[in-house]
């Protein structure tokens, strides 16, 4: 996978070089660490379950993705076949309507979620709004098109380890993180509910 939570790209120009293994490992490790926060979030949680469950999901894919590399392989198989029916020189359009689509139907599924997803807590919105971004930068990126990876791998300060596309990624799962470990206990939380109800009913 062409995502790589770490802090640093080695192919990234006047990138502070780190082991190739350590990106890997750091970036597998930073995915399983939010994925363990979303479930204790979950486990926490009074209200949309679902909601914790599918943002579940979707940290416990890209882990995968990330240790194993799924997209990747998905991404070398239809390069190889391109190659073998002759119409990879031509790729190009066909990657810029793929990243197109992908934009959109985050753009689309962000929206619905902003309705679907307007009462329940603001750390299960931040959560499933960074859950969703990450999918959309993981699938963006295996795609490979050249201008999107020279911009993700601009480095953002000279001889700074970080490139665009490790600023992007940390910071969702930085929001993801701190959203899931700011869930209260579900005393707490039940408490906190049915005080914001009775000001509702009295006001």
């Amino acid at each position: 996978m062409a995502v790589r939570a770490a802090l640093a790209d080695p192919a990234a120009p006047d990138a502070t070089a780190v082991p190739g293994l350590l990106i890997h490992e750091l970036g597998v490790l930073a995915y399983v660490l939010v994925a363990i926060l979303v479930w204790r979030a979950y486990r926490r949680s009074i209200r949309g379950e679902l909601a914790w469950v599918l943002a579940l999901i979707a940290f416990g894919a890209l882990a995968i993705d990330q240790q194993f590399g799924l997209l990747e392989a998905v991404v070398d198989m239809v390069r190889g076949a391109s190659r073998e029916q002759s119409w990879y020189r031509e790729r190009r359009p066909v990657q810029r309507e793929f990243i197109l689509l992908v934009s959109a139907c985050t753009a689309g599924a962000l929206a619905v979620l902003f309705v679907v997803l307007r009462r329940e807590a603001w750390q299960l919105r931040l959560t499933v709004v960074a859950a969703v971004g990450l999918l959309a930068l993981a699938l963006i990126r295996a795609v490979s098109l050249h201008s999107i990876d020279a911009l993700f791998g601009r480095a953002i300060l000279p001889r700074l380890p970080m490139t665009v596309g490790n600023m992007v990624e940390l910071g969702g799962l930085v929001v993801a993180g701190l959203a899931s470990l700011a869930v209260p206990p579900p005393r707490r939380a039940l408490r906190s509910r049915r005080t914001a109800s009775r000001r509702a009913r009295n006001g």
